[in-house]
């Protein structure tokens, strides 16, 4: 089992988030894409660890628990 790690609520709550065009103002083409395209990567990946930031299993066993 992994230490528990403290996470302030505003950054688990950030990744509800969806992207604003506002965050690119004043950025390139090029760079605009590409900060998009980590937002949501990143996004995805804390999404899919939201349920370990507060000591439950895995979506896939939450998903199951929700079927018994």
């Amino acid at each position: 089992m992994q230490p528990k790690t403290f996470i302030p609520p505003h950054a688990v709550a950030g990744i509800l988030n969806v992207w604003l065009p506002t965050w690119v103002d004043g950025m390139c083409e090029g760079c605009a894409t590409k900060a998009k395209q980590v937002y949501d990567e990143t996004r995805s990946e804390c999404w899919e660890k939201l349920p370990s930031y507060f000591g439950l299993p895995e979506w896939k066993e939450l998903k199951r628990m929700d079927f018994e």
